[in-house]
């Protein structure tokens, strides 16, 4: 029987130094109706697959929220076999937790979007309504317009004549493009957040134009009555080589006054040969350039989207961090601002130390590649005619999955796998084809005439192979209800005023209720 802990002992590890990762098994959507600050959403369905990345030490203290009967039992028995060994249930739910003194937060990436907040309330970033850019635009100002959103965010909707500069890229292309000292930097994403960090981050740095967020971002500028452009495509230019140098100062000095340490490879050896922390590892270039080549046994997350969705990539509270780039910008930039968010233990590894093998992360069985069809075979029996079964969660199937792949949630199996075409033949898949595998004797038996196979690395090898893919509006076919996740009022186009208004309302209140809260842990320089 799994240990249980009481609400108030959490607050207290939740406050503490030592290692923890908090983690709530629940559906998203109702994840992103209540839920702890620092918890981190792991939807039963495809718990094995997020554990792989989320969870990379075996031992690691977790603690599961036990809010709805069975789910946290499930949760611990799926973890257990997965070889974690240190697991413990919640005594109580959120209604427990909030009799303890804690509060309940709503949406998602919470700790990443208070974090914007209590950034721009102490050290009052400027921020810029959107009539005023529009007017100060027509006018003909001097104003440069950087989007500090992934590429495919921008290109869906953006601010006219904005230009793409995602996150952590800022300070290596800003200065390609202004005009002069006098041009005014406006930088802006879909809500706040990384408008926010990232104008802060030009600040930090010392850049000597004036630098303003878009308060709001593209939400505020269609609230305002504003028109959006659609399927931009101007890509702000990196420094060229000779004017590098001075972004990489600027970037080491932000680095400095935040406590960030850049490690070489014996000391690294020497960090990782103790095996009692979690460790994480990041390169925070962009995809492409992760795909054109990176070092072994580190992640792409693109430093924006890092500091943006913390925890979507860290699970535990408390780590080790390890930030890699090749320019010397972005990752002293991103480290920086993982130390403020609370993740003290944030190193830089410079990119030759990488490049050479100095460091791989310490084998954890949980993160054995899932057994299945390779590739290859795979390719040959959808050609002619086998059924891709894809079991994940809403949102990450409509994002991204394999070309005709139907969507069947694993918590439905029973009831909705009579709805699946008729065939002799499907593959199964989940992000990293664990949860897929988990899944195959309970589709035999509903299946029992048919060859049902799971994917070998699931859906994630299958775009790192860079084979086609579909996403809901090319192709969706859908077995079990589309209703597990919580729909971004930030993304796409087709976002009523109401959830906009009231997102951005949430936004505004968060550091009132970080503050009541007392367990985030923020340390701005």
């Amino acid at each position: 029987m799994t240990d249980r802990v009481a609400m108030a002992a959490l607050r207290e590890r939740l406050r503490a130094s030592g290692e923890i990762a908090l983690i709530d098994v629940r559906d998203e959507a109702d994840y992103a109706q209540a839920q702890i600050f620092g918890s981190v959403s792991m939807p039963l369905p495809i718990l094995e697959d997020l554990a792989v990345d989320l969870l990379p030490r075996p031992s690691v203290p977790i603690v599961i929220l036990d809010e709805e009967p069975g789910l946290a039992s499930s949760a611990a028995t799926v973890l257990l076999e997965m070889g974690y060994s240190d697991i413990r249930l919640t005594e109580g739910g959120l209604e427990v937790w909030k009799s303890a003194g804690g509060e309940l937060f709503e949406d998602v990436n919470v700790p990443s979007k208070a974090f914007g907040e209590w950034v721009a309330t102490h050290k009052h970033t400027p921020l810029m309504p959107p009539d005023e850019l529009a007017a100060r635009v027509r006018a003909g100002e001097d104003i440069v317009i950087l989007d500090a959103r992934p590429f495919d965010e921008y290109s869906t909707m953006s601010i006219p004549g904005g230009i793409s500069a995602p996150g952590a890229e800022l300070l290596l292309r800003a200065p390609a493009v202004v005009a002069s000292e006098r041009t005014h930097i406006v930088v802006n994403c879909a809500g706040r957040t990384r408008s926010i960090i990232g104008a802060q981050s030009l600040i930090d740095a010392g850049i000597s134009n004036p630098v303003s967020a878009l308060e709001n971002g593209t939400i505020g500028w269609s609230l305002a009555g504003l028109e959006l452009a659609k399927g931009a495509a101007s890509v702000a230019p990196r420094l060229a080589d000779e004017a590098l140098a001075g972004a990489r100062v600027m970037a080491a000095e932000v680095a400095r006054r935040a406590g960030v340490v850049s490690i070489d490879g014996p000391a690294l050896a020497t960090m990782i040969s103790y095996l009692d922390r979690t460790t994480y590892a990041f390169d925070v270039r962009t995809p492409d350039e992760y795909r054109a080549f990176h070092a072994a046994g580190f992640a792409s997350a693109p430093g924006g989207q890092l500091v943006q969705a913390l925890d979507e990539f860290v699970a535990v509270r408390n780590a080790r961090i390890l930030i890699v780039d090749h320019d010397g910008v972005r990752a002293p930039m991103t480290a920086a601002w993982l130390r403020q968010i609370g993740q003290a233990d944030t190193f830089i590894v410079p990119f030759d130390e990488m490049a050479a093998g100095a460091w791989q992360q310490p084998p954890c069985a949980a993160a054995a590649i899932a057994p299945g069809v390779p590739l290859d075979e795979a390719r040959k029996r959808l050609s002619e005619g086998a059924v891709v079964l894809d079991l994940t969660i809403s949102r990450l199937y409509e994002a991204q999955h394999l070309p005709g792949a139907w969507f069947l949630s694993r918590a439905r199996i029973e009831q909705d796998a009579h709805r699946l075409p008729a065939s002799s033949d499907f593959l199964v898949t989940s992000p990293r084809g664990k949860a897929a595998c988990a899944c195959l004797a309970a589709l035999k038996s509903l299946l029992p005439h048919a060859r049902i196979e799971a994917l070998a690395g699931g859906t994630q090898a299958w775009i790192e192979a860079e084979l086609p893919t579909d996403n809901a509006a090319r192709s969706c076919n859908a077995a079990s209800p589309l209703n597990d996740s919580y729909k971004r009022p930030y993304l796409g186009t087709n976002n009523s005023r109401e959830a906009m208004r009231n997102y951005i309302d949430w936004e505004l209140q968060l550091v009132d209720q970080v503050e009541r809260d007392g367990i985030a842990g923020f340390s701005l320089i």
